[in-house]
């Protein structure tokens, strides 16, 4: 299984599909990047950007809804880098 940070260096790099287990127990497959070129302007982040609000927390762009999503690390159950 990929690292957290290996994790977030692929996502500052290219598009992943991330699947990972919702907080109700139910399973979602996310097409998300941290590459901001690929964040529409008016979506970048103002001011000083994290990658996470605590140690399991990892913020990225889902590039299907077109909005910031959150997922914990510790429920990914599966990694594919485009």
């Amino acid at each position: 299984m990929i690292t957290r940070e290996e994790l977030i260096k692929e996502l500052r790099n290219s598009e992943v599909t991330v699947n990972f287990t919702k907080k109700d127990g139910t399973e979602r497959s996310m097409l998300c990047t941290l590459l901001f070129e690929k964040v529409p302007t008016e979506k970048l982040p103002k001011g000083e950007y994290t990658t996470h609000d605590n140690g399991d927390t990892i913020r990225v762009y889902d590039l299907e809804k077109e909005d910031w999503r959150s997922f914990n690390y510790s429920t990914v159950t599966n990694v594919k880098v485009a």
